[in-house]
């Protein structure tokens, strides 16, 4: 606490931006981080008790869709504990050290699974925990490549959560980020194949309650430090974060909206796929205009709030009459001062201006007169 009232002085005194004002939402992201967590590893719980009791609604979602593998599972449990365990800032040396067991087990569960599709060789481990379970990559029991490489990702980033070297933090968090787009892209190509002939199969092999457990814990890793890398500028208390709390949903929400939608035409035959893609692509257009508008009436409310804040601060601080600073400013400015000589144990000077006399130019030239000579 001492550290930060020396930065929030620092930063006073230098005149910059806060880095600390945060969203409110910032403390709000940081406990609902463990509870991704947390639902992550049910999911991956549910799954086993579902191959070990032989009821395969536990292990997927709708009939005739992609089953979640059983190591796939089994590593979704020690991924959700470790985030639940390392996301607390305030987490024990106990915490810490199981946590990264954690995320040890499960960059093992998802290497062993990724070395198998490489190198071609069955090492047996998918069989383990059930034997000959279906699968729709062809292998039985072995998770689908995307999910080897998802795993691995998502162990890192948690090993990284608390990184110093920012080019570590930056790296990543890009990982966690591409977890995230694997399991958004799956959720999309199971939207898009809802009505396809071919079925679920033919366009993945990844389950969809494992991209929803992909999505929580990469939301999940992004959550625990609100106020690192990318989530800064969603939580930052600046315009910029106020535009991207706005726009971002729409950008993300939108694109895969339209593309679903000129899907299903086309499958009605209302239009030929070439007529479809043009469509999207105005419709891509239009979107994108819409949101640059949208930016705009944020940034021009934005920027009349300055505006106002700005006469505000000239009004609170000057002089209407001569446009120096006044008394107000001379008490903050000293208030200020003397903190920043006590901090660093430095000396204080202070230079006093009058004007010799005035009061008597006041007095027998008038008031006027004495204005017009201070401006």
């Amino acid at each position: 606490r001492w550290i930060e009232s020396q930065e929030r002085h620092d930063a006073v005194d230098s005149g910059g931006p806060a880095p600390w004002e945060l969203h409110p939402s910032r403390r709000f992201l940081e406990r609902l981080a463990p509870v991704l967590g947390g639902i992550a590893a049910a999911i991956g719980v549910i799954v086993l008790v579902g191959w070990w009791s032989g009821l395969p609604r536990l292990t997927t979602v709708f009939p005739h869709l992609v089953p979640m593998q059983p190591n796939t599972g089994l590593a979704l449990i020690p991924g959700g504990i470790a985030l639940m365990l390392l996301s607390p800032r305030e987490a024990s040396r106990r915490s810490i050290i199981a946590g990264a067991v954690c995320a040890a087990l499960v960059a093992l569960i998802g290497a062993t699974a990724g070395i198998e599709h490489i190198s071609g060789q069955d090492l047996g481990v998918d069989r383990l925990l059930v034997q000959h379970p279906a699968s729709g990559s062809g292998a039985p029991g072995r998770m689908a490549p995307g999910s080897a490489a998802s795993f691995v990702l998502i162990a890192a980033a948690l090993a990284l959560i608390d990184a110093r070297n920012r080019f570590v933090r930056i790296a990543a968090e890009a990982g966690t980020l591409v977890v995230g787009a694997i399991g958004l892209a799956t959720l999309i190509a199971y939207a898009y194949s809802a009505s396809s002939e071919g079925g679920f199969e033919s366009y993945t092999e990844i389950a969809i309650h494992t991209a929803v457990a992909f999505i929580l814990l990469s939301a999940g890793l992004m959550f625990a430090r609100p106020e690192r890398g990318a989530m800064n500028r969603v939580t930052g208390a600046t315009i910029g974060g106020a535009v991207v709390r706005r726009v971002l949903p729409l950008a993300i929400v939108g694109p895969a909206l339209m593309g679903w939608l000129t899907l299903m035409g086309e499958r009605a035959d209302f239009y030929s796929p070439q007529l479809g893609l043009a469509i999207y692509s105005v419709t891509l257009i239009c979107s994108m205009a819409v949101l640059v508008w949208l930016l705009g009436g944020i940034i021009d409310r934005a920027d009349n709030d300055r505006r106002r804040t700005d006469e505000l601060h000239r009004l609170v601080l000057y002089d209407d009459l001569s446009g120096l600073f006044n008394r107000r400013y001379l008490d903050h400015v000293l208030e200020e001062e003397c903190r920043r000589a006590v901090r660093y144990g430095c000396g204080i000077s202070c230079v006093m201006i009058d004007i010799d006399g005035f009061r008597q130019v006041n007095k027998r030239l008038g008031h006027p007169v004495g204005d017009w000579l201070i401006r």
